[in-house]
């Protein structure tokens, strides 16, 4: 994940002409996604403008992809260069807890920091983060795919231990679920499947704009 801001003069749509050339060559590997983020709604973490969020399909992909790019990608770096300016390059593990269909290709994430109680381990909220999607979809929620992505590299040490990501299509979706938890007993099976596992912050909610997508 990039933390980026505008520069002075630059708009979204130069972010995306820049972007546009950037899946072109991505697409000949064929082994990377990525999606440009807007906040949405958030009132916390540092007031970056855009976020640049990419996956691999695996670690070795992962370093194979970092090696083309170096020695590829130098005028798309000089090109994103001139357009975004960015704070912070991070690193996380991704670990799936309810994703059938993969992530969505446009739509919205929000991202929530999660701690470990005391004795619980990663193990254990898999477990109820999977339990308590398994009851949101019993209530009629639709359309959410969820993951745990724990900090490796980039950042300073957290005063937490995983985020708890999850993606939809629509805000419609979203909504529906928004009102089962509140209004029809999800926030009960939340507290039912997490109590003395882990504890978790307000979400944030970004929209998301896929760049390029991985082949499948």
């Amino acid at each position: 994940m990039f933390y980026c801001d505008l520069r002075d003069g630059a708009e979204m749509s130069d972010l995306k002409a820049v972007a546009a050339d950037f899946a072109k060559w991505a697409k000949k590997r064929g082994d990377y996604s990525a999606w440009i983020i807007t906040p949405q709604f958030r009132t916390t973490e540092a007031a970056w403008q855009v976020g640049w969020l990419g996956s691999w399909t695996s670690g070795a992909g992962m370093g194979a992809g970092i090696d083309a790019y170096r020695a590829e990608g130098g005028k798309l770096a000089a090109a994103f260069d001139e357009v975004i300016s960015c704070s912070g390059h991070g690193l996380a593990s991704s670990m799936e807890i309810h994703a059938p269909e993969g992530p969505p290709d446009n739509g919205l994430v929000w991202f929530s920091s999660c701690s470990l109680e005391e004795g619980a381990s990663m193990a254990d909220a898999m477990k109820a983060h999977g339990q308590y999607a398994a009851a949101m979809r019993d209530k009629g929620a639709e359309g959410g795919s969820s993951w745990a992505f724990v900090p490796t590299l980039g950042g300073a040490s957290p005063d937490f231990d995983y985020y708890h990501v999850s993606a939809w299509t629509r805000y419609a979706d979203f909504g529906k679920g928004y009102d089962i938890y509140f209004n029809g007993g999800g926030m009960a099976a939340m507290e039912e499947a997490t109590e003395g596992v882990v504890s978790c912050d307000a979400p944030r909610i970004y929209d998301a704009q896929l760049v390029v997508k991985a082949a499948e």
